[in-house]
């Protein structure tokens, strides 16, 4: 046993005795007899020799050195611990400041984009993340909703349509399958009065990100650019053709002026092609249109008539307009050098209205100096 004795009850005396079997009486009288023949020197011998005890009264500064020891271990352990978990908490919230900026800034560049960002899963419901761009196009919180609602509206059958090769493009594992359907997916949605051009790309965690760009204003311009291109291509086929234009308006306006309109529909659809082939721009629009509502009649009323006489006026108000005079209104006969009139039309896309105007009078008027040097002798 590994007991010390730290010290001794008072009046107490440790007896020693020696334990038999009652049945022993014998026994015990002979033991009893022996043991009063010891001496008192003889008993303290035999107790220190065979029943040693030490009492231990004073500190054991060992023990103490190895708690003492032990403590200042596990307390050093334990502050280079803390310090250690300190750094790394401070390493975390410096990677958390990072990408917290970095996220930010990822943010601020999106919702200052002038293109829409948002992406869906396999739900087909729009995630809580999105540039604040798609609110103005779509005209509403996004966040939850179907993306069909959003870009088919109430257009059903579009909507389920989409939804359909969504949902086939998302579940396709084969990427270059995955391309040709993406491919097959609507360019351009209309959204109120926003023509909104479209973009997809499938994210790596099963995700597919689409890219909304408002399209209106480029589509507009479009539009007037090649209204004004037509319009100069009008005028220089007009003045490519002059004769033949006057003579196709003289014949149109005899039409409009007859009494007998046999072969209404016939005429009509000869005009409005012979028209076009001169890029006249609003008559052949208002020929096609009385061509499609005379399909069950034979004859058109004074009405009819006035819109045909205000678009034919409408384009030659367009021809007076970039020209600077009338150029179908009197039989005068122009000679233009045909290099200088294939030029022109070669640089329609480039030159500015004004430029085309300059050049039609540049036809219509020769300098001075041109005219004098065709006599010689006398300047």
């Amino acid at each position: 046993f590994n007991l010390k004795i730290a010290g001794q009850i008072p009046e107490y005396t440790n007896k020693l005795r020696i334990g038999v079997l009652k049945e022993e009486t014998v026994l015990r009288d002979i033991l009893n007899k022996g043991v009063l023949t010891i001496t008192p020197a003889e008993m303290e011998h035999i107790s220190n020799k065979h029943v040693s005890i030490k009492a231990q009264t004073g500190i054991d500064y060992s023990l103490v050195y190895k708690i003492l020891a032990a403590s200042l271990l596990i307390i050093g352990a334990a502050i280079y611990w803390n310090r250690r978990l300190a750094k790394f908490n401070a390493k975390i919230s410096a990677l958390q400041k990072e990408t917290k900026e970095a996220l930010y800034q990822v943010a601020t560049l999106l919702n200052n984009s002038t293109n829409g960002f948002l992406s869906f899963g396999k739900n087909l419901l729009v995630d809580k993340e999105y540039s604040t761009e798609c609110e103005r196009m779509l005209g509403m919180d996004i966040s939850g909703k179907p993306i069909s609602s959003l870009l088919c509206g109430h257009d059903a059958d579009l909507g389920h349509k989409l939804e359909a090769n969504l949902l086939r493009i998302l579940e396709c594992e084969d990427d270059f399958k995955s391309e040709i359907l993406i491919s097959l997916l609507p360019k351009t949605y209309k959204i109120g009065v926003l023509t909104l051009a479209a973009k997809y790309k499938p994210l790596e965690n099963g995700s597919m990100m689409l890219v909304l760009t408002d399209i209106t204003e480029e589509l507009a311009l479009g539009e007037q650019i090649a209204k004004e291109q037509s319009k100069l291509r009008f005028v220089v086929g007009v003045f490519r053709e002059k004769e033949d234009v006057q003579n196709l308006i003289g014949d149109f306006r005899l039409f409009l002026s007859s009494k007998n309109k046999e072969g209404l529909n016939k005429s009509i659809h000869t005009f409005k092609g012979l028209f076009s082939q001169f890029d006249f721009y609003f008559l052949p629009k208002e020929l096609h249109k009385l061509e499609n509502s005379l399909s069950n009649k034979t004859v058109f009323d004074e009405l009819d008539v006035q819109i045909l006489e205000k678009a034919l006026e409408a384009d030659m108000q367009t021809l007076h307009e970039i020209a600077g005079f009338d150029v179908l209104g009197t039989k005068e006969k122009l000679c233009i050098n045909k290099e200088e009139l294939n030029r022109l039309e070669s640089n329609l896309e480039t030159l500015s209205l004004q430029d085309i105007k300059t050049s039609l009078q540049h036809f219509r008027y020769r300098p001075f100096r041109e005219l004098l040097g065709q006599y010689p002798g006398y300047t």
